[in-house]
């Protein structure tokens, strides 16, 4: 999953994590609980790790989008960080 966000840099980007990842479980288990019963049957839905990338420096917002929506097809990414 891709988010991409802009935030007040007083946040705490680890609790703004947790809580997207608690409010986006709750609802997927409500919504979608007899699909996801086979497959997350224990107390937890998302992994504890994330990764946070902010935009700004050598990777622009356009290079960011271009990598989230060709991903799955590294033939159109292009060079990293053009």
């Amino acid at each position: 999953m891709h988010l991409l966000f802009e935030i007040h840099p007083t946040v705490r980007l680890s609790d703004l994590v947790k809580n997207i990842k608690s409010v986006s479980a709750r609802h997927m288990r409500n919504e979608f609980a007899r699909e996801l019963a086979p497959y997350y049957w224990k107390p937890y839905f998302w992994n504890n790790a994330y990764a946070l990338i902010s935009v700004g420096g050598r990777a622009s917002l356009a290079t960011l989008l271009r990598y989230i929506e060709n991903q799955d097809d590294p033939r159109k990414l292009g060079q990293p960080l053009d």
